[in-house]
């Protein structure tokens, strides 16, 4: 017999995926920016300094970007996938232990 999702779990469910989605998005987005900007002031440093020409410069610039991507993809999905086990068993453990105090008051 299957067990039909109640109203809460529906919402844990919506919400882990709104979570999901949006931190992924947000954390990338922002460690994308981030890089980038590094890259920049590397990228002036070099031409600042003047010791390359500007198209090694802005070889050395794409370099760090393409250096940076497979950590921004790897700390974007951390971010989006390890809280919500932790979340989800947050809330079991709550709802044992207001159960498990209830019981307490019964007897």
């Amino acid at each position: 017999m299957k067990k039909k999702l109640n109203g809460w779990h529906r919402i844990g469910i919506l919400a882990s995926v709104m979570w999901l989605v949006g931190a992924n998005f947000y954390t990338f987005d922002h460690q994308r920016s981030q890089d980038i900007q590094m890259a920049i002031a590397i990228e002036e440093a070099c031409v600042g300094a003047r010791r390359a020409p500007q198209q090694k410069c802005d070889a050395e610039m794409n370099a760090q970007v393409m250096r940076d991507l497979p950590g921004e993809r790897e700390e974007s999905a951390i971010v989006a996938l390890v809280p919500i086990p932790l979340a989800w068993g947050f809330c079991y453990l709550a709802l044992f232990l207001v159960r498990w105090i209830k019981r307490g008051f019964v007897r």
